[in-house]
């Protein structure tokens, strides 16, 4: 696998603006493993999801941040992508494919994603009287749970039907706001699972057992065997 990286002039056409090429998936999979575990790089996770930015200064803070503090392979890699980012849109290639910047698709050779926790809103991690307009107070005992996963390096994001119509984005904004005040940072809003999903929770949910229709047990709920 080979991978490079380009600014806004080859996505245009111009061949100059091809900045530069690696020769292995490795470091790309070494960084990605990385930025999985740090929850402040929110635009590096970002970018290894979309394959592409046009917001750099976000990405280059991450970056610098890798550098300086990953581990040497990590860290060699961030540094030869923030030698070569320009502040320009930027994208990345693989095998020669610019990944389409709609498909939220993590890029390495394995097509793995970035894992993530679902959180629904209404009703389990806020107070919910059937008011679509509001957001209720906080619901203490998951908040400190979604808290101590946001301090682990886990990401989070809050999963809720409010974001099925939302074209101005007034409604995501409302959300974000209310998880900076109560969880102490903006968390990603979405409606849509994708296969990094690794778990679900939600007042309504029904857990069912694995290509049977059981619904499993109170104890496996509860984490007993």
């Amino acid at each position: 696998m080979s991978w490079d990286l380009a600014n806004e002039k080859w996505l245009d056409g111009d061949e100059a603006g091809l900045l530069g090429q690696f020769a292995s998936g490795g470091g790309l999979r070494d960084l990605s493993a990385y930025v999985q575990k740090d929850a402040r790089a929110k635009a590096l996770h970002s970018f290894l999801k979309v394959g592409a930015v046009e917001v750099t200064p976000d990405l280059t803070k991450d970056l610098e941040r890798a550098a300086a503090s990953a581990p040497s392979d990590v860290a060699s890699t961030a540094s030869a992508m923030l030698d070569l980012l320009e502040g320009q849109e930027f994208a990345m290639i693989v095998n020669g494919h610019v990944p389409d910047k709609r498909v939220e698709k993590f890029v390495d050779d394995s097509k793995q994603w970035l894992s993530w926790k679902a959180v629904d809103l209404d009703g389990t991690l806020a107070q919910y009287d059937g008011d679509v307009e509001d957001i209720g107070p906080p619901i203490p005992a998951m908040v400190e749970r979604v808290k101590a996963w946001l301090a682990a390096g886990e990401t989070v994001k809050i999963f809720t039907a409010r974001m099925a119509h939302d074209p101005d984005g007034l409604i995501k904004r409302k959300i974000q706001d209310w998880t900076e005040e109560h969880l102490g940072q903006r968390l990603e809003v979405t409606n849509a699972k994708d296969p990094g999903m690794t778990e679900l929770w939600d007042d309504r949910a029904m857990r069912v057992e694995r290509n049977t229709g059981e619904l499993k047990s109170e104890k496996v709920l509860k984490g007993e065997k």
